[in-house]
């Protein structure tokens, strides 16, 4: 069984949201045989406020690709600007929807009411070089990571869909489904690459084990 993290990142008074996970349909769903199966406890929002954030105090959504298990709840934080890549953004305007993707949590983008902002490659957001998005091709046409500086845990990756498992970057295992197998195996060496440069640590959100790396909601890593 896999987890489903979205992470909720304070930068001095603004509020990024990486990935948004399961849309709402998924909520108290029953896990049956199909493979991908998939349930919802709680709504986004509803996590927030238990720690005293609103919905429209997040300020940015930045989402790793455009699967639907990482942008379901995208669109109740209308007010936020999206960050994604510019060719996940391009495949969702082709004619043939991508594959595992979720057109309906973005429509409120894609259809020009929400402000986009596309990255071609790695992104300083806040320029400080505090979070920076990743560039790592390969699941999707143009996957990302994202590498956060905690001030007091220290840098670490959050991996997006890069690698599903931490045993995937050992092993080098790409998912059929996988848009490019190449650009995935380079995307993964050059994860490692980054994460021992700056000696941080990987966090495989998909990865139950890699989900208590960093303190669990509601308490806060620093």
């Amino acid at each position: 069984m896999l987890s489903n993290s979205c992470y909720l990142i304070r930068h001095n008074r603004h509020f990024l949201l990486w990935d948004a996970g399961l849309s709402m349909s998924f909520l108290g769903r029953v896990h049956d045989d199909n493979p991908v199966s998939a349930t919802l406890a709680r709504s986004l929002p509803s996590q927030l406020a238990e720690i005293g954030v609103q919905p429209n105090q997040i300020d940015i959504i930045a989402i790793s690709h455009y699967h639907f298990d990482h942008v379901g709840q995208a669109g109740l934080f209308p007010q936020a600007r999206l960050l994604i890549s510019e060719r996940d953004w391009a495949a969702l305007g082709n004619h043939r929807t991508p594959f595992g993707s979720d057109r309906d949590a973005l429509a409120h983008w894609l259809d020009g009411h929400g402000k986009v902002e596309q990255i071609r490659q790695s992104l300083e957001i806040f320029k400080d070089g505090s979070v920076i998005v990743l560039n790592l091709p390969g699941h999707t046409p143009r996957e990302q990571a994202l590498l956060v500086k905690l001030p007091q845990t220290g840098p670490v990756i959050l991996t997006g869909d890069v690698a599903h498992l931490e045993q995937q970057l050992i092993d080098r295992n790409i998912p059929t489904w996988n848009t490019d197998r190449v650009a995935s195996l380079k995307s993964m060496g050059r994860l490692v690459g980054i994460a021992n440069r700056f000696h941080a640590k990987i966090i495989v959100p998909h990865d139950p084990g890699d989900v208590s790396k960093l303190a669990l909601f509601p308490a806060a890593s620093q």
